[in-house]
């Protein structure tokens, strides 16, 4: 029983005492205060953050507000690191700051808010610049999210990664032996990142959430890196890779990612694509049955950040498989999606295929693209292109006019020399309905361009003169 007038307690318990709770804590070394600023040591003399408790206290205080959630804080945070690391002339003081920078690169350099993003990689400039060989034994750890980072969707935090990157390895050949040495940890990082943005996003919603926002964004940035790293590979140790990039390409989900409605992914995966073509082709050979149709029954695109990278990806697939008609079906997929991307002018992307129109017919093989066979591909490739000539309307589209005019006359050109036997009937067939449409039309788009692409036509002629 507690004495009268006295304050009682459950269960009759001796109060505690504030002063013998601060002796105790006082003889730990440790200020009753910091219970409640968060700087109250864990053990070994590391701190809740991960920061030695032997740092430099400003130092100390910067590196915890780096750690925090906040954008704005993280941005000034990375200010006042720069500033630190230009205020010390000792590199002893800066090398403490590389291992806690290092563990939490990979966050800051793929966060959702591109000024962090920025930040981190002007911060990284600074440090990396005055640690140099310093950061060798962290490059493996490192090396693969700087190679994501120097493909990011925001320019200029990419730019200063690549800058970095110039400046600590200077010259193709100590570029190509770095990413050699971290060879196997940017493999399986990147291949692990496919494999984990993929499966978040191939159920993707109209409506996403901001975390498909941040797969989106890593792995675009992933797909990239990935031609990025083999472009940085000296051309023969690319063999060495072979395995491991078997991995990805067996996996099955690499060649899904082209159906992920997004489309920096998709423009992401054909520069991509390209890439792995032009860089690895006895690799990617095997791969042939499924690239040809994912390519050839892709040209009909009319997104002009997709059509002109699937045109380049088309191109250099006929440079490199040599048995690619054998693989799609000319006839009924890939013909009528051709004659539909002309008459519709290109869907307005005249610019980003006029170059492949002819590498295309050069390399139409000659049982399609002959006389004598019953797919009437010269007559209709050259109508489906009048017609989308034709269909340009405003002087503002006039380059675009010239430009696939131009084309125009250079496919005629190559057929009037290699596939045509009667030349001024096919001459006559082709020309003069433009002409007469240039004589009777006043709003013909053609009427301030024609002249000097058929002239230019004429003096190239080898075989004759009209």
């Amino acid at each position: 029983m507690s004495k009268r007038g006295t304050q009682r307690t459950r269960g009759n318990l001796k109060p505690a005492s504030s002063t013998k709770a601060t002796a105790t804590l006082l003889t730990h070394g440790i200020s009753p205060f910091a219970l409640f600023s968060g700087e109250l040591p864990i053990t070994n003399g590391i701190d809740e953050y991960g920061i030695d408790n032997d740092v430099d206290p400003e130092l100390r205080v910067i590196l915890r507000k780096l750690t925090k959630k906040d954008s704005t804080t993280k941005i000034r945070a990375f200010d006042e690191l720069r500033d630190y690391c230009d205020a010390n002339e000792s590199d002893d003081k800066i090398r403490v700051i590389l291992p806690l920078f290092v563990f939490h690169y990979r966050k800051w350099s793929t966060d959702s808010d591109q000024r962090v993003r920025d930040e981190c990689q002007s911060t990284f400039d600074t440090i990396g610049m005055r640690m140099k060989k310093n950061l060798l034994p962290h490059l493996k750890t490192i090396l693969p999210i700087w190679l994501m980072a120097q493909c990011d969707s925001y320019a200029p935090a990419a730019s200063k990664a690549k800058f970095l990157y110039a400046k600590l390895f200077t010259g193709q050949n100590k570029q190509a032996e770095v990413v050699y040495f971290a060879r196997n940890e940017i493999m399986s990082t990147l291949t692990d990142e496919i494999n984990q943005c993929s499966d978040v996003l191939k159920d993707k919603k109209e409506n996403e959430m901001e975390t498909d926002d941040a797969h989106e964004r890593r792995l675009t940035q992933v797909l990239l890196a990935l031609g990025l790293f083999l472009n940085y590979f000296e051309a023969n140790k690319r063999s060495d890779l072979t395995s491991q990039l078997k991995i990805i390409f067996d996996s099955g989900k690499f060649w899904k990612l082209d159906k992920i409605k997004s489309i920096q992914i998709q423009s992401s995966f054909y520069r991509c694509l390209y890439e792995l073509i032009n860089l690895i082709p006895d690799v990617i050979r095997e791969y042939k049955t499924k690239i040809i149709p994912l390519v050839f029954y892709a040209i009909n695109e009319t997104e002009p950040k997709l059509c002109p990278l699937i045109w380049d990806c088309l191109i250099i697939c006929l440079d490199t498989f040599d048995d690619c008609w054998l693989l799609v079906n000319h006839q009924k997929a890939f013909l009528p999606k051709l004659y539909a991307f002309l008459r519709n002018a290109c869907h307005g992307n005249v610019f980003g295929v006029k170059d492949c129109l002819l590498p295309l017919i050069q390399k139409i093989p000659s049982t399609i693209i002959g006389e004598g066979t019953n797919n009437h591909f010269i007559e209709n490739f050259f109508q489906a292109m009048e017609e989308g000539i034709l269909s340009i309307k405003g002087r503002q589209q006039m380059n675009n006019v010239s430009s696939l005019l131009k084309a125009y006359m250079d496919c005629l050109l190559y057929v009037l020399e290699n596939h045509s036997t009667g030349q001024l009937v096919f001459l006559n067939d082709r020309l003069l309905p433009l002409i007469r449409r240039l004589l009777t039309d006043k709003d013909c788009s053609i009427r301030n361009v024609y002249a000097r692409q058929y002239f230019h036509f004429l003096n190239s002629i080898q075989s004759f003169r009209l």
